[in-house]
């Protein structure tokens, strides 16, 4: 039994060495709220581009694939680096309501019918240009260190929970009615930070894609960033902001 132990410590220390990431880029044709967002010039390059060179530049990212509805993404793709994998995404994973993560799936399989296999997949969004290599290297590099089945980026949001609302209140009273039930549950003066996730680092094991919640496990780690990197670009407002920050470097 002692024996046993040791080669199952052994087997899952030599598996974490072995970690084979897939990067997979997932670019519709449409936006919904930002028109042509994924070739938007961004500081000079496509936010195609700087997800492309964030994915190349990551160790441990094995091979990168291109998943879209949009001929013009997918050449331009091959264009700006030759070793990339072109997925031709079918039109029932292209709708609005679809998570991106069926887009993923849709891609493993794939790439298994072409015996091309990898222990995890990170998900690179192409709406966190600010969210670079380094980053997900470190994130990699912590999720095998404390050997979790896959990692989620984090920051900090720009106040406490208590000092929000789930719906718009109609006057003060309906705010702080609305509070209460937080207020209650912890002491409002102790809160000095809540979270949220980021959408600039997903990784997770390929084994967990199968499973109803592919991230809220606690074999899934996070990886905290800092507020300027997290900013997640779904208005021409985010837009705007995340490229005066990428400018200035600050």
């Amino acid at each position: 039994h002692h024996k046993l132990i040791i080669f199952v410590r052994v087997l899952k220390k030599f598996s974490m060495k072995q970690t084979k990431i897939l990067a997979v880029i997932a670019a519709k044709k449409k936006s919904n709220r930002l028109r042509n967002k994924n070739l938007k010039k961004f500081c000079g390059k496509t936010l195609l581009d700087w997800a492309l060179i964030t994915a190349r530049k990551t160790k441990k990212i094995k091979d990168i694939v291109v998943t879209s509805d949009s001929n013009k993404i997918l050449s331009i793709s091959k264009k700006h680096y030759n070793k990339i994998i072109l997925r031709q995404r079918p039109k029932k994973l292209c709708n609005d309501i679809i998570s991106p993560w069926e887009a993923v799936k849709d891609t493993i399989n794939y790439l298994q019918k072409q015996n091309k296999y990898y222990t995890h997949v990170a998900l690179i969004q192409l709406t966190s240009p600010l969210r670079d290599h380094t980053h997900l290297n470190k994130a990699i590099n912590l999720m095998r260190k404390k050997r979790l089945d896959g990692i989620v980026g984090i920051s900090a949001t720009e106040c406490p929970k208590t000092w929000m609302t789930y719906s718009k209140p109609n006057t003060m009273k309906d705010f702080y009615a609305e509070n209460q039930h937080i207020k209650k549950k912890y002491n409002s003066k102790k809160i000095k930070k809540s979270y949220r996730i980021n959408g600039a680092i997903y990784i997770v094991s390929i084994k967990n894609l199968n499973k109803k919640n592919i991230f809220f496990h606690k074999s899934i780690g996070v990886f905290e960033m800092d507020r300027k990197h997290s900013i997640d670009i779904d208005t021409i407002f985010d837009f705007k902001i995340a490229e005066l920050i990428k400018r200035n470097k600050f």
